[in-house]
């Protein structure tokens, strides 16, 4: 589960910078503001990209990645947690995509250096906003999941515990009956 947490941390700050990003886009797409302010904000916008990039990479949990650095979306990776007894119970969960985001704006691809750029901007950080929160529920399903696999695991060993007392206290009550039923044949 903890896990699970780091990575929805993750993808909170990520929707905290697509957040940003979408205001500087659109401020930008005013038409009060000059190109000369567009150009400073262009420098705000590609440092937030540059800020993604080191938040899918810096978010891990025991040495693994809980985000994905996939380059495109949809192509979110799968992590495989044991989840049983045996090597075939397992929970796979998805990892949030993300560095395809921050390519995308250091690379230019989303720009708001331009009235127009900004525009699109606005448009193309609201289909990439919608994915972080899929990714955001995605987790919250798979948080679900994983704690009632751990219940359910924890309810078998009660119960199988609980079964083993029964059988211990009736092969003791047997036992007891034997004894007794033993010492009136001897009497």
């Amino acid at each position: 589960r903890s896990l699970l947490d780091v990575q929805d941390g993750g993808l909170s700050e990520l929707q905290n910078i697509i957040g940003r990003l979408r205001e500087l886009a659109t401020q930008m797409a005013n038409g009060t503001y000059t190109d000369n302010d567009r150009s400073m904000a262009q420098l705000e916008f590609e440092s937030l990209g540059n800020q993604i990039s080191n938040l899918i990479l810096s978010a891990t949990y025991n040495a693994k990645r809980t985000m994905n650095g996939a380059l495109a979306p949809g192509s979110n990776a799968l992590m495989r947690l044991q989840a049983g007894s045996s090597g075939d119970e397992f929970v796979q969960i998805e990892k949030g995509a993300g560095t395809y985001i921050g390519n995308q704006v250091t690379s230019g691809s989303i720009s708001i250096n331009t009235q127009s750029n900004a525009l699109a901007a606005m448009d193309a950080l609201e289909d990439i906003l919608f994915e972080v929160n899929s990714a955001r529920a995605i987790n919250g399903a798979s948080k679900n999941r994983l704690i009632s696999v751990v219940d359910n695991l924890s309810s078998a060993t009660v119960m199988a515990e609980q079964a083993l007392g029964r059988i211990l206290d009736a092969d003791m009550a047997n036992e007891s009956s034997k004894n007794l039923k033993f010492k009136i044949l001897r009497s």
